[in-house]
C-alpha cells in the first residue's frame, strides 16, 4: 500500500490511518512511500511505530535537526503528539498503528505490571534490529488473507508488543505500589486464583476475598490497576486458553467446558467479537 504526499508546506498525512490493514481490532500496518516534503503528523488515540525502509538519511524532525533517518532507522510517536518532519529524499516505509487499549490489554493480560505504569516515550531514528525485523515480519503477514497464517501473526504481534514495552516505556517498568491501586502481589494472588480454576463461575466477592477487601473496593482497584474489570479480564483469559487448545486436537464442545464457557455459542460469539471468526474457522486455519 503506498501513499505519495506532493509538496508543499507542510502536509498532513495523518489520514494514513484509513488506509491501514487491521490485523486485528486495535493493531494495524501499513506500507508507505514519501517524496521530498514538509510532513506534519498527528494520530488521536493512536500510537505508530515507523520503519525506515530505504531513504530518509537527509531527513529529520524539525524539534530535533541534528538527528537523521536512514534505513533501519525506527520511530515511535505516542498518541496525541503532534511533529513536523523535513523530508528531503524519497522515503518508503512501514507503520505499525496500536491503540493505547491494545498495548495495555497486552500488558495487563501477559505482564506482571499495573498498567498506569505503561507510558510509551517519543522515539526519533532508534536503532534495534529485533524491533526492526519483527516490523518486517508482521507486514509481510499481514499482506495475505486476514485469516491466514493467524497464529503466527498473533505471536509476532505479542512479542513485538513485549520488546517496545521494554525498549521504549518511559520509565523501566517496576512492580512498586502505586496508590488507589492493588499491590503487585494481591494482583498475581488474584489472577492465579483465576487461573487455577478458569472453568469456574467466579464472582466479585469470591476474587475480594482472597486479598480480604469489599467487592466494591476490590472491583475499582482491579480495573485501576489491571485496566480491565474483573469479568473482562476472565472472559480474556478463557478466550487466550481456548485459542491455545484449540491447536490441539481436543473436541470444540471438551474446549468449550475446559474454557470455562456456558456453551459454544457463547465461545463463538467471543471469538467473533475478538478475531472476526468462528473458533473452527480459526482452527482449520492454524
Amino acid at each position: 500500500m503506498r501513499n505519495i504526499v506532493e509538496h508543499k508546506p507542510f502536509v498532513d498525512v495523518t489520514n494514513n490511518l484509513f488506509n491501514a490493514n487491521f490485523i486485528e481490532k486495535g493493531i494495524g500496518v501499513s506500507k508507505w512511500n514519501v517524496r521530498k516534503n514538509n510532513v506534519s503528523y498527528f494520530q488521536a488515540n493512536i500510537h505508530t511505530l515507523s520503519l525506515y525502509l530505504c531513504g530518509g538519511d537527509n531527513s529529520f524532525r524539525n524539534d530535533n535537526k541534528s538527528l537523521k533517518g536512514g534505513p533501519g532507522k525506527i520511530c515511535l510517536m505516542p498518541q496525541n503528539q503532534a511533529s513536523l518532519w523535513q523530508i528531503n529524499d524519497q522515503i518508503e516505509f512501514i507503520h505499525i498503528y496500536f491503540s493505547e487499549d491494545y498495548l495495555k490489554k497486552f500488558a495487563s493480560l501477559n505482564l506482571d505490571v499495573d498498567i498506569r505504569n505503561i507510558n510509551l516515550r517519543d522515539v526519533i531514528y532508534d536503532s534495534n534490529a529485533t524491533i526492526k525485523a519483527m516490523i518486517v515480519n508482521l507486514y509481510q503477514l499481514s499482506r495475505f488473507d486476514e485469516q491466514v497464517n493467524l497464529l503466527a501473526k498473533e505471536e509476532l504481534q505479542m512479542q513485538l508488543m513485549h520488546k517496545v514495552i521494554n525498549c521504549y516505556n518511559e520509565n523501566k517498568i517496576r512492580n512498586e505500589f502505586i496508590a488507589s491501586g492493588l499491590s503487585m502481589s494481591n494482583i498475581q494472588r488474584v489472577k492465579q486464583a483465576i487461573f487455577d480454576d478458569i472453568s469456574s463461575a467466579h464472582t466479585i466477592h469470591g476474587l475480594a476475598n482472597i486479598v480480604n477487601l469489599s467487592p466494591f473496593h476490590f472491583a475499582k482497584m482491579f480495573k485501576l490497576s489491571v485496566g480491565l474489570t474483573p469479568a473482562q479480564y476472565i472472559l480474556q483469559c478463557r478466550f487466550t486458553l481456548a485459542k491455545n487448545l484449540l491447536k490441539t486436537h481436543m473436541p470444540l464442545i471438551e474446549i468449550t467446558y475446559l474454557a470455562g464457557f456456558s456453551h459454544q455459542s457463547h465461545m463463538s460469539a467471543v471469538f467473533k467479537k475478538f478475531l472476526g471468526v468462528t473458533p473452527l474457522f480459526y482452527r482449520n486455519n492454524l
